[in-house]
């Protein structure tokens, strides 16, 4: 790699570090609807409901794109992103709505790990070893923070275990999408897949909505999609395995909101563990800076010439 690709590639990391920040903060809106509205309803009927929301919403950016947003150029990968990432919808959206918030985003930080291994056997990245020990200390965070053996194991977990992979799986494919389709190809047809996979359940365990419902519901779908559209950008600026370990910042949003809103007292162990975590995604940040500022060429000397 010459010196002018790695300045390319450490600046477009920070690129996709921001977007990433940004996915985020709307993830984290999410979360919060979720958990108010599964208190409510059924989760089948919240995923439909988002999936409907999401795809009127990207829709007419999609018609607008032209004939060549419908055209993808690797059917096949983007079939694994559709399954993985509905897959990964509803598993979360389980999680969250039983089990203690904080908790449920802990868990689902297994799949920066995961990421890991699909990241060098599917998308050829070099993982150097202050990114291995930065994503493995996040990791050993969230597990400060769940305690196994003192957090029993019971189906909302196994479900949040299988989101974390479905995850992995979906962020992969992304990465690999945005090598060759559009942006909004990514979007729009895995909402219409889960619009038409969620519609059943949903219609099945369907129950009349509020006029508040209704806007949490379209809010919810909004932030969703707009948090995915960050998402596929900042996979498309920079290497999956340094802007992935950036969503453990989530766990401290995820820890505040559980506090003010739901009452979820954050015990020390949560403290803990999203101190480690915090602490593991500022590193990684401040070293590719670090590096990023080292590669850069400095500027000549000023020219002697009379």
């Amino acid at each position: 790699m010459t010196e002018t690709t790695q300045t390319q590639t450490h600046s477009g990391n920070i690129t996709g570090a921001l977007w990433m920040l940004a996915a985020v903060g709307l993830f984290t809106a999410t979360v919060t609807f979720v958990k108010v509205l599964g208190e409510e309803l059924d989760t089948f009927q919240i995923v439909f409901i988002r999936s409907v929301v999401g795809f009127l919403f990207v829709l007419p950016f999609a018609l607008r794109g032209g004939k060549s947003v419908f055209i993808p150029k690797r059917p096949w990968v983007l079939l694994v992103r559709m399954v993985s990432g509905n897959g990964n919808l509803f598993c979360s959206f389980y999680a969250v709505t039983h089990l203690h918030l904080a908790a449920a985003i802990a868990i689902s930080f297994v799949r920066p790990l995961l990421l890991i291994f699909l990241a060098i056997w599917f998308l050829g990245e070099v993982i150097r070893w202050r990114r291995w020990t930065a994503t493995i200390v996040g990791f050993l965070g969230a597990l400060v923070m769940i305690r196994p053996g003192f957090v029993e194991i019971e189906f909302a977990v196994i479900i949040a275990l299988m989101g974390a992979a479905f995850g992995a799986a979906s962020h992969t494919s992304v990465k690999l999408l945005t090598r060759s389709d559009r942006h909004l190809t990514l979007l729009v047809y895995p909402s219409l897949f889960g619009c038409i996979i969620f519609m059943v359940p949903g219609l099945y365990y369907w129950q009349a909505l509020t006029l508040t419902q209704l806007g949490l519901l379209i809010v919810m779908g909004g932030s969703m999609i707009c948090a995915q559209t960050c998402v596929v950008r900042a996979f498309a600026a920079g290497e999956a395995t340094f802007v992935s370990p950036i969503q453990f910042i989530r766990l401290i949003g995820a820890a505040l909101i559980g506090f003010l809103i739901f009452g979820e007292v954050p015990d020390v162990w949560t403290l803990a563990g999203a101190t480690i975590i915090v602490s593991a995604a500022l590193y990684t940040g401040h070293r590719e800076i670090k590096v990023r500022s080292e590669k850069t060429p400095a500027p000549p000397p000023p020219s002697t010439d009379i």
